[in-house]
């Protein structure tokens, strides 16, 4: 397995809205995407980019023209070497850095190599990675022991419940629930890691699809109008979320008619 994979995108003007299992490394040659990480935004171009670590809830929407490599690493590579113990600690936290017009014209370079032949992802990879360590200097990894030296503050799920009800047929990301919380959306994803081992944007969808399931099995509504109605641009959003948090399709939730 590699220890990267690495493409060349443009990243469209569709708003995506997710987290994922791997770390992910996001660099611009041309054009901007406007990117949030756990409400913390910025726009991604030649002169910014990003880092995004594992299970940190993220968005996006691009311009629809611009040049961008994604870079990612699966945590589930097996190599353990120095050089991935080096790559691990770039991924120590959720930033955005500047891009030195060094690392952007060798960006630039590997991104015309891999479009040449993409079986390169991993040396590419390697290279961007390594430049990146020297240009942003050697940083401590931040371990999840020293982050619970400070006890977290006590929130209310009642609280939060009634007001991701209270939101429920609008866009609601985690920066809005750390708002209603009074406090910052790293700080409530570390707390909902350690009380509840699920991530706020998880539990938000959680949360809109029991809605959704008693909607489903207690009105004829139609599907399409309960995907609006608990906050899912449409059915087919409804329909990928039920299946990968309830493991089922939400037609078969829906009560037989005796």
């Amino acid at each position: 397995m590699p220890l990267f994979e690495v493409r060349v995108d443009t990243l469209s003007r569709h708003h995506v809205s997710h987290e994922h299992d791997f770390h992910q490394l996001v660099l611009c040659t041309f054009g901007e995407t406007d990117l949030s990480i756990e409400g913390t935004q910025q726009q991604i171009t030649p002169e910014y980019g990003c880092i995004i670590p594992c299970s940190h809830h993220h968005e996006y929407e691009g311009d629809g023209r611009n040049r961008t490599l994604v870079l990612d690493m699966p945590l589930s590579t097996p190599r353990s070497t120095a050089f991935r113990d080096e790559a691990c600690r770039l991924f120590d936290q959720p930033r955005f850095f500047r891009v030195d017009p060094a690392l952007r014209e060798l960006t630039g370079a590997l991104m015309t190599q891999l479009e040449r032949n993409p079986a390169m992802q991993d040396e590419v990879g390697a290279v961007i990675v390594r430049a990146l360590c020297t240009s942003l200097g050697s940083k401590p990894v931040q371990h999840k022991a020293s982050r619970q030296t400070r006890p977290h503050p006590r929130i209310d799920l009642r609280l939060i419940n009634a007001f991701i009800d209270a939101h429920m047929d609008r866009t609601l990301t985690v920066a809005h629930l750390a708002d209603a919380c009074a406090i910052s959306a790293s700080h409530l994803h570390a707390i909902f890691r350690d009380r509840l081992d699920v991530t706020p944007h998880a539990y938000i969808q959680l949360r809109r699809l029991e809605q959704g399931r008693r909607l489903i099995r207690d009105t004829d509504w139609p599907l399409g109008v309960i995907s609006r109605q608990i906050g899912f641009a449409d059915q087919s959003s409804f329909s990928r979320a039920c299946r990968r948090y309830l493991g089922v399709a939400p037609s078969r939730l829906r009560r037989p008619i005796p």
